[in-house]
């Protein structure tokens, strides 16, 4: 699992999209509670430009561990832009008014 992730990792950096978004579902099918992996997935499908797909895998690390999800999605500079989208800030909001 660990090696699958940083795999991902380094395809996200090359902006590898798809070969990133493969390595990282293999690895969260192995470890389903893991929220690094169900976000970084949620980036990829972002970059990718997949808006859906990315707020689906968003969403699932939300539920994972909240707080620390919310924050990083609050704070992650590659998500500029995406922090503009209606239905991300809905996702947010939502996240955020259930504590």
């Amino acid at each position: 699992e660990k090696a699958l992730y940083l795999t991902g990792l380094v395809y996200i950096k090359l902006k590898e999209w798809d070969m990133a978004i493969k390595r990282l579902v293999k690895a969260f099918s192995i470890d389903r509670n893991n929220e690094k992996i169900a976000y970084n997935i949620s980036c990829c499908y972002f970059g990718r430009g997949d808006m859906e797909s990315g707020l689906r895998w968003l969403k699932r690390a939300i539920q994972i561990n909240k707080p620390f999800i919310v924050s990083r999605a609050l704070q992650d500079s590659d998500l500029s832009e995406i922090r503009k989208n209606k239905s991300f800030i809905k996702l947010i909001r939502e996240a955020t008014s259930e504590e």
